[in-house]
């Protein structure tokens, strides 16, 4: 299943190539992508996420695996309209995980069955805390919006994590990401209202919420 709409790619760096680079890419890496790719949706050279990917692969045989799961993060985005974005985030995951051990944080990754409309769904999340962390520090639940995502605001999520003395249990809003269920004021409301009972068991029940851009 596919959604595809028109998106110039070309202004699509314009406005994010600034992200990108500050988000740790070598920004000469950056150019070249950018100069390769005519068409967001094709899957073959010249496409967003077929070049994205092809950095990506290259950072991962580098086992430079924090980089090819962003790489991969850019080669999904905006949103997971088509098979080559999910490949994608299927990537990303992997050599997110591949790169966990190297974080400056304690990291685990844990998915929750929580409830949704009368049934449950599950909501992976990813806890990280300042090494030695105590079991009882309050925790802050982290979100992005429709099209940055838990893996992809990494770096905010590990500062946040060093800098606050609380856990940061990152997922994605419903409709995005990892999320099995689409967005919906309640849908989506519901499964913030799990987590926060969740959170409030694995910590000193002191629970806050960050969203970023939703």
């Amino acid at each position: 299943m596919s959604y595809e709409w028109p998106v110039d790619t070309t202004d699509l760096f314009g406005e994010r190539h600034p992200q990108m680079v500050n988000a740790g890419f070598p920004a000469q890496d950056v150019d070249a992508v950018r100069g390769a790719i005519t068409d967001m949706w094709r899957d073959e050279p010249g496409g967003w996420a077929y070049e994205w990917s092809a950095l990506a692969a290259r950072y991962a045989e580098e086992r430079l695996h924090l980089l090819a799961a962003m790489a991969y993060g850019w080669a999904k985005f905006p949103t997971l309209a088509n098979e080559p974005k999910r490949v994608a985030l299927a990537h990303q995951l992997e050599q997110y995980q591949l790169a966990a051990p190297e974080f400056e944080v304690d990291f685990e990754r844990r998915v929750l069955e929580l409830p949704h409309q009368g049934g449950t769904t599950p909501v992976a999340v990813h806890l990280l805390a300042s090494p030695g962390l105590s079991s009882d520090a309050p925790v802050l639940l982290a979100s992005g919006g429709v099209d940055s995502w838990k893996m992809d605001l990494h770096a905010m999520f590990v500062m946040l994590a060093l800098l606050t003395g609380a856990r940061v249990m990152a997922f994605d809003i419903a409709g995005t990401g990892e999320s099995r269920v689409p967005m919906t004021a309640d849908g989506g409301a519901e499964i913030v209202r799990g987590l926060v009972a969740q959170a409030r068991t694995r910590g000193n029940g002191v629970v806050a919420h960050l969203g970023i851009s939703m």
